[in-house]
């Protein structure tokens, strides 16, 4: 570490932000400063690769990651800094938007490829949420990243969906963020693979959300509330 550059060892603390590994992407849009110097990130990964200080991990999707006595070593250095905070911010709404902006490949071709996504992500997922519900996060943010989750976790990780959702919502928040919270708990107390199974906490949650949306004239997320509904006929009761 002492024979790094200055940049190398801010470049080095600062990736001790991401949990479970990242990709460049990520890296370049959570750590480089806006006036840092194009391909600035990916180069001085790449000397830290060649030291032996960051693991590359090929694949689909290229990932690199620290081993995890380097990484609480960095994060040490991160905390000196004064940095820590800021940087979780950044790296909080990479990470909500990342999650927004798959809830809708969940429900269409892109299934595979966001599933495969999001499972990679779960340490960064998780990380984001506990830092948007701290004493400097943002609630709405976190509900809305736990509503854009519900397929994910209905589709196989159905007791941590729960625990998070309740919490969640115990928080409070705007409508439109607790709405999106309440379509996902509709999903998620469903059995896995079978959203067409009748629940009445189902049909309560996805009724409260339908008031909401309709509110808010969200008429997306609202048709998607009304289908939840709608299941409750499935059985001809």
């Amino acid at each position: 570490y002492a024979l790094l550059s200055l940049g190398e060892q801010q470049v080095f603390n600062r990736l001790s932000i991401f949990q479970g590994g990242w990709t460049m992407g990520a890296a370049e849009a959570v750590i480089a400063e806006p006036d840092a110097p194009q391909g600035f990130v990916l180069e001085t990964i790449a000397r830290l690769v060649e030291r032996s200080m960051v693991v590359v991990e090929p694949g689909a999707t290229t990932r690199y990651r620290l081993l995890e006595t380097l990484r609480q070593y960095a994060a040490e250095r991160l905390v000196e800094t004064g940095e820590q905070a800021w940087l979780a911010a950044r790296h909080a709404r990479h990470f909500h938007d990342l999650v927004v902006a798959a809830e809708l490949d969940l429900r269409g071709h892109g299934q595979r490829d966001a599933l495969r996504r999001l499972r990679q992500e779960q340490p960064n997922v998780r990380a984001a949420l506990t830092w948007l519900t701290g004493p400097d996060g943002d609630v709405d943010q976190a509900l809305e990243m736990a509503g854009s989750l519900g397929l994910f976790w209905h589709l196989g990780r159905h007791l941590e969906g729960r625990e998070v959702l309740q919490r969640l919502l115990d928080l409070g928040g705007s409508e439109q963020a607790r709405a999106h919270a309440l379509q996902a708990v509709s999903i998620v107390e469903r059995p896995r693979g079978c959203l067409v199974h009748p629940s009445p906490l189902c049909a309560e949650t996805a009724q409260e959300s339908l008031v909401m949306f309709d509110a808010k004239g969200d008429a997306s997320r609202a048709a998607l509330s009304k289908v939840l509904l709608a299941v409750e006929g499935v059985t001809g009761a």
